[in-house]
């Protein structure tokens, strides 16, 4: 354990080390959220309840990373799963392609920054280096590092640039209120966690009076430009386009080179998997590769968990940011089961039975681009992700909920419950036709489905811009204003 620390994996937690020199190095939780592009990292999420625990390790890899850089993060991450009993679920994640899992840790969103350790670059900030995040994302943000210049901006996005004593958030005039109560959460984490409290958040809106921008910002901006870009619409890809029944393949390197062989498809049978072999799912059409490792399954097989799954996805052409998830025998997560229709929870692990609950996924459909489009929304659940213009989806695997916000379309709609039942048909894991789909309209909401939303405001949708005002006035991180957004 010296490496990662005497008490790795002792207590509920998120751990997070940054992958220098070829080995761990924990990162301050105060820039828990940060990822340097040119570096890798591990992050292990730690449930520990008594006798009962729960954790999942992922390996994160920037864009800029080294290929030995990424193969260390891959090395010690099955290292670290070793350590602690080869209990840990073990997951690769790809910038800007991450497990909705993995981004639930980080409800303020994820910061993409330049650099990494091979660049020389170190925590210590150089103060009077001004820095601009370009805040983006319909429902989950992630900022991204970008050029400090007008040229960076757009009416559609959010913007915070950090100067000095001083952040700033830019509100593009065609950003949603929602996006922007999200993009002062972080930026107000930047402020009091990374900047420990001492410097102030100023809310600037996107408006053509040229004293609308603050001195400050001009200073490190220069003078606005007339013409801003104009809002880029997000690619969203139909869901239905990516939707076919997983497949289990048995997996064997006895050869001294990879062969697998098809055994059955979904819904699988729990008895397809016998204890002395691997096995792989290919799930690419939930962007997702499973190994499963058998219990009495060879050492050296077991080891190469990770190398089976990647010359798999390489075999099968499916693109490299494709997620891939490595699962002990007894210690297999509730998604993972849920492709199985007779799966025995009998011998599962205490830990995942007593931790592991379904996770809820949700999607939102919208016709906004002129077309029928249905979106995955990743990370944890937040009622701010349903917007009255939109219909949403809330998949909970027994049954489906049928979201209608008050200013959704028609079209949008009468589409919802055809594109439910498309859900159900083409699901990847083989589901029931016959699931239950229940339907909710705005502020009429079952005491049911407000369950899967933390901290339920029946407020939430009367004035979104109060919200942020009372947000801001009680993490007194920002000076109340007549118009905050």
């Amino acid at each position: 354990m010296e490496a990662f620390g005497d008490n790795v994996g002792a207590e509920t937690g998120l751990q997070i080390w940054r992958v220098e020199n070829f080995k761990p190095v924990p990162v301050p939780k105060e820039f828990y959220g940060q990822f340097f592009v040119g570096d890798s990292y591990i992050v292990m999420d730690t449930i520990v309840e008594g006798e009962y625990k729960s954790m999942n390790i992922h390996f994160w890899l920037g864009k800029d990373s080294s290929q030995d850089e990424k193969g260390a993060a891959a090395a010690l991450t099955a290292q670290l799963d070793e350590l602690l009993g080869d209990i840990p679920i073990q997951h690769r994640e790809v910038e800007k392609c991450e497990s909705s899992k993995f981004l639930s840790y980080f409800p303020n969103g994820v910061q993409y920054l330049w650099g990494g350790v091979a660049s020389g670059f170190n925590h210590v900030e150089d103060e009077s280096k001004p820095r601009l995040l370009h805040v983006k994302g319909k429902k989950k943000i992630a900022a991204t590092e970008v050029a400090v210049s007008w040229d960076s901006f757009n009416h559609g996005d959010i913007f915070i640039l950090e100067h000095q004593s001083r952040i700033f958030q830019w509100n593009g005039r065609e950003s949603n209120p929602f996006e922007r109560i999200k993009a002062c959460r972080l930026a107000n984490k930047i402020a009091a966690a990374e900047k420990s409290g001492k410097v102030k958040v100023r809310i600037v809106d996107d408006v053509d009076e040229k004293d609308a921008i603050p001195e400050a910002m001009l200073e490190v901006l220069g003078d606005r430009p007339d013409n801003i870009a104009e809002a880029s619409c997000d690619s969203v890809t139909p869901i239905e386009l990516h939707r076919s029944p997983a497949v289990l393949f048995h997996v064997s390197n006895s050869s001294g080179a990879m062969n697998v062989t098809e055994k059955a498809t979904a819904p699988l049978s729990q008895s397809s998997l016998e204890s002395g072999d691997c096995f792989l799912i290919d799930a690419a059409a939930a962007n997702k590769i499973f190994v499963w490792k058998g219990k009495d399954a060879d050492a050296e097989e077991r080891k190469k968990a990770l190398q089976q799954a990647e010359e798999f996805i390489t075999l099968k052409g499916y693109p490299a940011s494709t997620a891939i998830e490595i699962l002990p025998e007894g210690g297999e997560s509730t998604y993972f089961k849920e492709y199985f229709s007779d799966w025995n929870h009998v011998e599962e692990s205490p830990g995942l039975k007593y931790f592991n609950l379904r996770p809820p996924k949700l999607f939102c459909v919208s016709d906004a681009e002129g077309e029928l489009r249905v979106e995955e929304i990743l990370g944890s659940l937040e009622q701010t992700d349903l917007l009255p213009k939109e219909v949403c989806i809330l998949d909970c695997f027994d049954k489906v909920f049928i979201w209608n916000g008050k200013d959704a379309s028609e079209a949008e709609k009468a589409s919802s419950e055809g594109f439910a039942k498309k859900f159900l048909e083409t699901d990847p894991r083989g589901r029931s036709i016959e699931t239950p789909i229940l339907f909710e309209n705005q502020e009429d909401e079952s005491d049911d489905f407000k369950t899967y939303f933390p901290e339920w405001d029946n407020n939430c949708f009367v004035d979104p811009h109060q919200v942020l005002l009372e947000m801001a006035v009680q993490m007194k991180l920002l000076t109340q204003r007549q118009t905050i957004c």
